[in-house]
């Protein structure tokens, strides 16, 4: 069955959380080729993450490639800071933390919705936090499609999907097609 119209939305810090616990990194590109030759073109995917004021040059290169080689449209937002404190003494640290990537995924997917951009919306990412954003989309008559870290897929959101027949592809099944040889930037 087809697509039609299909934009992807990534939400990188949710996979790169991912590529950490699991050992190996995923290849946006072969993630890429594998959706387009099952069931067609993606028209356009937006590519969400948080990026340090002076990010180091792989991780701009990185960005470059992924808006250069793959056409990802880039919406990163600057890294914030938390502050997380020791419970046993008491000592605070201020530690980098993840701002606006969520809010802007479920911002630009529900203006996609509304100005009828997709048939289909594939989100990559396993987040509680897109929930309602998923079913707008459902009850709007779209089709979603979901690719995850297996383990890092909300509960909530796994019933969902078995409810309404949303597809999820999990990453950690494709290990083989998927993993970025090491050296490789996309």
């Amino acid at each position: 069955m087809s697509r039609g119209k299909t934009v992807m939305y990534i939400d990188n810090s949710n996979i790169f959380r991912g590529c950490k616990k699991s050992g190996w990194r995923q290849s946006y590109q072969k993630i890429h080729r594998y959706l387009e030759e099952q069931e067609g073109a993606i028209w356009e995917t937006h590519f969400f993450a948080s990026e340090d004021p002076n990010p180091r040059d792989k991780q701009s290169y990185f960005y470059q490639a992924l808006r250069r080689e793959l056409g990802y449209q880039l919406h990163l937002f600057p890294l914030g800071v938390r502050k997380v404190v020791c419970t046993s003494c008491n000592h605070e640290e201020w530690v980098p933390n993840e701002k606006g990537v969520d809010v802007g995924l479920v911002t630009q997917l529900l203006k996609d919705l509304r100005n009828n951009v997709f048939e289909t919306a594939i989100i990559m990412s396993g987040d509680r936090d897109y929930m309602d954003a998923i079913l707008e989309v459902r009850n709007a008559g779209r089709k979603v499609e979901l690719i995850s870290w297996q383990w890092s897929l909300s509960k909530e959101i796994q019933e969902m999907c078995q409810e309404r027949n949303i597809p999820i592809l999990f990453l950690e099944d494709f290990r083989e097609k998927f993993e970025k040889p090491l050296g490789d930037i996309l």
